[in-house]
């Protein structure tokens, strides 16, 4: 598994050894346990960080307590938050889910920025990448949201994304390492658990080695996207001109774009539109 790891990160050009300095997020589960001893073995820079978002009573201050242990015995650098999520989520009209995702990448963010970590490492697998595809397309989606979870995103890495779970088990069994389960995933009350514990197990009856064909699947449409991508960035060169407070589209260029609507799409998107307000926005060009 440590081949696989090292030849995902050389493909992806996920860290470098000799420059980077990583920050791994550990919250004590099987996942990122398997992550951070995989990753032990390698010549690089790390530490540890663990949330602890007081969601589960004595089960999360026991996930906090493992991971504490875990880097006592082994000398590594760990730093440990604990945050009020309930009352986040209710201050700012998040759902926990994303109450959690806030919480944990600002402080990731700040560690980065006080301790010169340069990459987060997240212990995201193939099935994680699997109902982030299913749960963007339960939501309507374009190009880039069928991608589902990215090797590398800005300075968030993902160096498990080669693996599913039933290998990081089995590799965490063989080298007896200790981890946590967090039973709320088992329970359905987040959209994302319903996706899991639902959504997939009636899918691999229809296709019993699912994970391994999104994940052909999903590096084939992030290949899509990055053409995509380089259409648009060709188009934008000649057809945009930046403003004070936004852009200015040269419309002659836009209608003799066959791919107009998806142009128009790729481009607004960034500037928060939606794909029925582009649709609108596109209809009205064409009418002039």
């Amino acid at each position: 598994m440590l081949k696989a790891l090292q030849h995902f990160n050389k493909k992806h050009a996920l860290f470098n050894t000799d420059t980077d300095k990583l920050l791994l997020a550990v919250s004590g589960g099987v996942d990122s346990m398997v992550m951070l001893h995989l990753l032990q073995q390698l010549d690089v820079p790390l530490a540890v960080a663990h949330c602890n978002f007081q969601l589960r009573g004595a089960a999360s201050d026991a996930d906090e307590q493992l991971v504490k242990d875990y880097c006592t015995q082994h000398d590594l650098q760990i730093f440990v938050k604990r945050f009020g999520t309930k009352t986040f989520a209710k201050e700012h009209g998040f759902s926990i889910e994303m109450a959690a995702r806030e919480l944990r990448y600002g402080w990731f963010s700040q560690l980065c920025k006080e301790h010169g970590y340069t990459k987060i490492a997240t212990a995201h697998h193939a099935g994680d990448a699997l109902e982030t595809l299913l749960y963007n397309l339960s939501k309507g989606t374009g190009i880039h949201g069928l991608q589902g979870i990215k090797p590398k995103r800005d300075n968030i890495i993902r160096p498990m994304l080669f693996s599913n779970r039933s290998q990081i088990e089995k590799y965490a069994k063989e080298h007896q390492l200790h981890w946590r389960t967090d039973e709320s995933n088992l329970e359905n009350i987040y959209q994302r658990n319903r996706i899991r514990n639902e959504v997939v197990p009636e899918l691999e009856k229809i296709n019993p080695n699912l994970e391994n064909t999104i994940s052909s699947t999903l590096e084939r449409l992030r290949a899509t996207a990055d053409l995509l991508q380089a259409e648009v960035d060709s188009f934008s060169e000649s057809a945009i001109e930046k403003i004070t407070g936004g852009i200015k589209i040269k419309k002659d260029a836009l209608q003799k774009n066959r791919h107009s609507l998806l142009m128009l799409n790729e481009i607004l998107t960034e500037y928060q539109f939606n794909f029925q307000q582009v649709k609108q926005i596109e209809e009205a060009l064409t009418s002039i």
